[in-house]
């Protein structure tokens, strides 16, 4: 039986709440790496949408190369998106910095520094396009 599993090769192909939620596990194993079974078992569940119970039927060089390949995608290093397009809606990224208001300064100085905030900042930085 061939089955096909999605691995992410991008950050562009992980969503940030599941950077977020691997980043919550990292946290809690902090002795942990890369080549820790459980480790693994969360990439694939995580990254790849790949329940533990369909995981334990691969073999175990298919799953060391599937983790390396995600571990990999996350040391890129991000590329500033200006524009994305979230349902219908197109958000771009704040055109002047220096025209945020006091209280969006303190939003995002308050969230860009903590992953699990990390959307807060997003929703700082990146607005609907309503005009161009």
């Amino acid at each position: 039986m061939e089955v096909k599993i999605t691995v992410p090769d991008s950050l562009k192909d992980i969503p940030l709440h599941k950077y977020q939620q691997f980043h919550k596990v990292l946290e809690v194993n902090k002795d942990a790496s890369f080549d820790d079974l459980f480790i693994q078992e969360k990439i694939l569940q995580i990254f790849c949408n790949l329940p533990l119970s369909d995981a334990i039927k691969y073999r175990k060089s298919d799953i060391d190369k599937i983790t390396e390949m995600v571990a990999k995608t996350l040391e890129q290093k991000p590329d500033l998106v200006l524009s994305f397009k979230l349902g219908d809606t197109e958000f771009g990224f704040i055109p002047k910095l220096e025209d945020m208001t006091f209280g969006e300064y303190i939003d995002l100085d308050n969230s860009i520094g903590d992953i699990k905030n990390l959307h807060k900042a997003m929703a700082v930085l990146y607005r609907p396009i309503n005009k161009r």
